[in-house]
């Protein structure tokens, strides 16, 4: 299996220009691919797309793809704008990360023949589909006790709580805004968490310390103890302000912060 670490100013150079791959690329069976890149989400997923039609098209013998495996830095593929026209007989196995449920249905449309395993990240189910509860329809709920992954993606408002003693990385999204209480509820969760991604561009409406119902004291302090990694590169500057405040946030002093500089001015 060969694995790939591509930075995206380097990719076309390198796929098109490299003897290397214009010998082997038809002997080429199994690629993982790692991308790495910055900027927004949408241009992400429109480059994301772009490598990932260029791998299928390329490797016309490949049978098992990993396509950027680290999806907690939001590396999904999206359809939305470019539906995909590449087909595949050869491709047995997929592991992907998805903008949406109907990226997933391209890639199931019999345009991959012979694939008959499919992993895939999700990263939003639209909230304004019709859900029509008196189908007939089965489901499928998958669980797992305890829990030992080391990544949890896109945390919501729902999350309930628990103890999740694997997890090291994880991802917060919601439409709606967080407040103090999802936060300290996500470090008591998650007590060994090292890498925390939050997107959210909803403004918090609870921005002022309030009163406990069960005491009269304030709201504890969130504390991320072990924290290597914040990334608030997509999180509204209501977040910004929360998570570099020290009354209201602990955070370890050699951490690394990826953040939009002029919010970061304006939040200091």
């Amino acid at each position: 299996m060969i694995s790939l670490f591509l930075d995206i100013l380097v990719f076309h150079s390198y796929l098109d220009e490299t003897l290397l791959f214009h010998i082997f690329k038809n002997q080429i069976l199994s690629l993982v691919i790692h991308v790495n890149q910055n900027g927004y989400r949408s241009d992400k997923e429109e480059m994301n797309t772009f490598i990932f039609t260029h791998i299928i098209t390329m490797f016309i013998n490949l049978k098992y793809l990993n396509f950027a495996p680290s999806s907690i830095s939001y590396q999904e593929l999206s359809f939305y704008y470019s539906p995909p026209h590449i087909f595949s007989s050869n491709l047995l196995e997929l592991h992907v990360s998805l903008g949406n449920y109907t990226d997933c249905l391209y890639l199931l449309d019999g345009r991959f023949h012979q694939l008959h395993t499919l992993h895939v990240n999700i990263a939003t189910f639209s909230s304004h589909l019709e859900i029509d509860n008196r189908a007939a329809e089965g489901q499928c709920l998958i669980y797992s006790s305890p829990y030992t992954l080391k990544e949890y993606n896109m945390i919501t408002n729902n999350f309930q709580g628990g103890l999740f003693e694997c997890v090291r990385e994880i991802s917060l999204f919601d439409e709606q805004p967080f407040e103090h209480e999802f936060f300290l509820l996500i470090a008591q969760s998650f007590l060994l968490i090292k890498k925390l991604t939050l997107n959210n561009q909803k403004p918090r409406k609870n921005k002022q310390y309030t009163k406990s119902k069960d005491d009269e004291q304030d709201f504890s302090i969130i504390k991320y103890s072990h924290l290597i990694y914040l990334n608030l590169y997509e999180a509204h500057e209501d977040y910004i302000e929360l998570f570099l405040d020290h009354t209201k946030t602990y955070l370890p002093s050699n951490m690394d912060l990826a953040i939009d500089y002029e919010l970061l001015k304006k939040a200091t």
